[in-house]
């Protein structure tokens, strides 16, 4: 699903893509990416391309998505390898 891990409950609007997700303890866990109630077609597919079950659309439409904080560094650690950028990112799980 477009390497989207956290699902959760809280609303999620238009505009609100790449704002953080945050826990009870105020740390970054996250970045949201999809809000719940998809407006266009089904964005959710497994990872070999095949559409998921209508049962599993409803269950996983009503949850909004994001990123997780592991996939965050290992991105930022592979932009930093490969274009010799130096960046500090701190992200708890």
């Amino acid at each position: 699903m477009g390497g989207y891990q956290i699902g959760y409950t809280n609303t999620v609007h238009n505009g609100m893509s790449g704002g953080s997700i945050i826990n009870s303890h105020g740390e970054l866990i996250g970045i949201n990416g999809l809000g719940k109630d998809p407006l266009f077609g089904n964005p959710y597919v497994f990872q070999n391309g095949g559409d998921i079950p209508e049962h599993q659309f409803e269950q996983m439409s009503q949850l909004s998505w994001g990123i997780t904080g592991n996939s965050i560094v290992n991105f930022v650690d592979k932009i930093e390898t490969n274009k010799r950028i130096n960046l500090k990112i701190k992200i708890v799980d």
